[in-house]
């Protein structure tokens, strides 16, 4: 963490949530900007899109995809540590 300190300063970003609704838009738009993305964002990878950064909060979505988030390729990851 503390090498990323000050990386992004003065740099804009996007925090992505999860939702049905994440459906319905065009994330493309994202594409050159710095994004989070959290939980089941990997989901989006077919339509795509890969965010900046990737954030697991919750141990339910890690255990339940530990699959599927190890294969996604994203330059920053946190993961939960319990």
């Amino acid at each position: 963490m503390q090498k990323l300190k000050d990386k992004f300063k003065g740099k804009r970003c996007f925090i992505i949530g999860n939702g049905p609704s994440l459906n319905k838009i065009d994330l493309s738009l994202l594409k050159d900007e710095y994004t989070f993305g959290v939980n089941s964002i990997f989901l989006k990878e077919k339509d795509g899109f890969k965010p900046t950064f990737y954030v697991v909060e919750d141990n339910h979505v890690y255990h339940d995809n530990i699959e599927e988030i190890n294969k996604f390729d994203v330059e920053y990851r946190f993961f939960p540590t319990a």
